[in-house]
């Protein structure tokens, strides 16, 4: 008997409304960023430990979710690779963010860079760059000339408005 699960499409419980992960996950993603925008008000040091303390905590959920896809799955199948180098780019990088908050909030180093976090940060992007380029081998044949095209403006365009929103505050 073979597990038919990843084939068969996932019928919706109620056709037409939204899951209620999807706005749990909605919620706690504004209510995430309401936070931090209150936060830019406090003191700095309250500001860099509570910040600090919120990013552990988000990558480490995020660490854990993906430890418990790659329990399940392990490196069977298609996405095996796949969930392992998201999983180890996760761990990697909630490793780094524990290390920078060590660095800000318990040895009171306000900008550690460089440091061994940034070494964390970087080694995280091998696996993540692994796991998605097998990812978009299994979907090799979907990629057309024009879908190619509007993914690359897509990330051109949000490199462009992300580097002019943090790049002008620095320069001007």
């Amino acid at each position: 008997m073979t597990d038919t699960s990843l084939t068969q499409p996932v019928q919706a419980k109620h056709p037409g409304r939204i899951p209620r992960d999807y706005c749990l996950a909605g919620v706690l993603g504004v209510a995430f960023a309401v936070f931090y925008l209150l936060a830019q008000s406090w003191e700095q040091e309250l500001l860099a430990a509570s910040t600090d303390l919120f990013f552990i905590a988000v990558s480490g959920a995020c660490c854990f979710l993906g430890l418990l896809v790659v329990r399940k799955w392990g490196f069977r199948g298609k996405f095996g690779v796949v969930h392992a180098g998201l999983f180890l780019c996760v761990l990697l990088w909630f490793v780094a963010e524990t290390v920078w908050g060590i660095y800000e909030v318990i040895l009171h180093v306000d900008i550690p860079y460089p440091s061994v976090a940034d070494l964390f940060y970087l080694a995280g992007y091998f696996p993540a760059f692994h796991g998605m380029g097998q990812f978009l081998w299994f979907f090799r044949k979907g990629f057309t000339p024009r879908r190619l095209a509007l993914a690359a403006l897509s990330g051109l365009l949000v490199i462009f408005f992300s580097s002019v929103v943090l790049l002008y505050p620095l320069i001007f």
